[in-house]
């Protein structure tokens, strides 16, 4: 007698559902590695990157600071630093978390029965609007790393209930410890999907104590550390008189960021993806391919109820933005879009797996799939813009064997903080090395080999800098033209003050003390 073999929810047999998740998995790793590739096996590192990693590969360790993100901070030192020089292990190591982050939070989903599909899919993987937190290293490095340990909880989370094996609550337990030490933002969004994930089946609630518990401790951790400077504007609460007007503001500025600005930023990536993919055809025929693989293989999980999956996506929306709630100061980065888009997602998820027939669904997520290889090609494209950039203003400094010789110091004066990207510019994304000190000294150090040379000081206008004698022969000093090119300058004392005289435009600006400090002023012309 022949028996029944059972099929999964969507009716389709066991076996062909290994095979469909198989491609899906292997499409969507394909689909990030292809824009990360697509100037070949290399990272471009820019800004924080050089003295993150780079700058810190050459010489001797310093201690490492574990009052923020003490995970993160290990993970620098022992596994991304080492990684200099040969990064893209390191993007790939990263690709690889997220890929495995999206497989578990599907499988849990499925378990859960929250609705998951190929779109949640994408904007985990490879969103247009927070690709910085996924590439970028200095910020990938905390995101993705604590994307995967909550995917990880999630799914431990699902099998502990439905199974009630000890060994997936051991692994519930440790995936948490770990997804609050990378990167706060997200820790919210750890409790929240945790939560809603165990009110979904309605079976072990008692397991949200245990995200709760690690969330309240990551909260002491961080107040208990809070005199470090390097944390103090992540742990100084907003005051209750100016509760409302804080509120006020950072909604503007949420707006203003999903709005004008990533509309901005995403169509100026496409354009700038669809130039890198005509340039290379097998890259662009490789990039249809896949998305076609993927798209033909997508499916999607319907949740209990429209209303409950709404709710959860408003509350995961909720948790992404609720340290910047909390907290005085507000900064909102692109990487900060990107647990937004999760919440988000999952949201706009509801109408998409409606869409009927499934062949309309499975082309809508076909085109979303190209439009975020082209965003994310765009971007790749001026990091290495950018990055090649730097590394010539870098050559151009070193020219000068003054530079990397730690008996001198350098300060390089200029109007602004200096960017080669004049489209879009918003916090730190794709700033150019000589945006700080850290970074310009990093890179330097870096492509000179020089372990122990003296801060390369960029100084802007209206920018103090220490009270020294600027004459001395220890200085060296640089005029950063409009034109962006380095020329020699020289101070000349004039009373308390000092003229800065550069060899090739003369007189440049000026150097005004101040409480016991010195102002720049950037000479205008008549």
């Amino acid at each position: 007698m022949r028996t029944k073999r059972r099929r999964s929810a969507s009716g389709i047999l066991p076996e062909r559902q290994s095979v469909i998740r198989a491609v899906r998995y292997a499409a969507l790793f394909v689909m990030m590695m292809i824009p990360r590739t697509i100037y070949g096996f290399r990272y471009f590192p820019v800004v924080d990157d050089w003295f993150l990693y780079y700058g810190s590969s050459v010489g001797a360790n310093h201690a490492v600071n574990l009052s923020s993100r003490p995970f993160a901070a290990l993970a620098d030192r022992y596994i991304f630093t080492p990684m200099a020089g040969r990064m893209m292990a390191g993007q790939l190591l990263l690709v690889l978390l997220l890929a495995a982050a999206v497989c578990l939070i599907y499988r849990a989903f499925e378990n859960s029965r929250i609705t998951c599909g190929a779109f949640l899919m994408l904007m985990i993987a490879m969103p247009p609007a927070g690709f910085e937190g996924v590439y970028w290293m200095s910020a990938a490095s905390r995101i993705v790393p604590s994307v995967f340990f909550i995917a990880l909880a999630l799914y431990a989370q699902s099998r502990y209930i439905s199974a009630g094996k000890t060994l997936y609550l051991i692994i519930f337990t440790a995936a948490g410890l770990f997804a609050v030490g990378f990167y706060e933002m997200l820790i919210p969004v750890y409790f929240t999907v945790t939560a809603l994930a165990a009110l979904s089946v309605g079976k072990k609630r008692w397991i949200i104590a245990i995200p709760a518990a690690f969330t309240i401790a990551a909260m002491v951790y961080y107040m208990v550390n809070g005199s470090d400077p390097s944390i103090a504007d992540r742990v100084m609460l907003v005051e209750a008189d100016g509760f409302w007007q804080h509120i006020a503001d950072l909604f503007k500025d949420y707006r203003i960021l999903f709005t004008e600005i990533q509309g901005q930023l995403i169509s100026e990536t496409v354009s700038d993806g669809l130039a890198a993919f005509a340039a290379r055809p097998a890259y662009a025929a490789a990039a249809l391919v896949f998305a076609g693989a993927f798209a033909c293989v997508a499916e999607e999980t319907r949740g209990k109820s429209v209303v409950f999956d709404a709710a959860a996506g408003v509350c995961l929306i909720l948790a992404a933005v609720s340290v910047n709630v909390i907290m005085a100061y507000i900064r909102l980065p692109f990487r900060v879009a990107y647990p937004v888009c999760i919440g988000a997602a999952l949201i706009a998820e509801l109408l998409l797996c409606r869409i009927r027939p499934k062949i309309v669904y499975k082309a809508v997520i076909f085109c979303i799939a190209v439009l975020c290889m082209l965003s994310s090609a765009g971007q790749v494209s001026l990091y290495r813009y950018v990055h090649n950039e730097d590394c010539e203003y870098g050559n151009m400094l070193m020219q000068d064997e003054k530079v990397t010789d730690s008996r001198y110091l350098t300060y390089i004066f200029s109007e602004r903080k200096y960017c080669y990207n004049d489209r879009l510019q918003y916090w730190e994304y794709v700033k150019s090395a000589e945006e700080s000190y850290a970074s310009l000294t990093g890179m330097v150090k870096y492509q000179s080999g020089k372990k122990d040379m003296n801060n390369i000081m960029p100084v802007h206008e209206n920018e103090m800098i220490g009270d020294y004698d600027y004459e001395s022969d220890y200085f060296d000093l640089y005029y950063l033209n409009r034109e962006g090119k380095l020329e020699k300058c020289t101070a000349v004392r004039v009373g308390e003050n000092y003229d800065l005289i550069s060899d090739n435009s003369g007189f440049i600006g000026s150097l005004t003390y101040e409480n016991g400090e010195y102002r720049y002023n950037e000479y205008k012309g008549a």
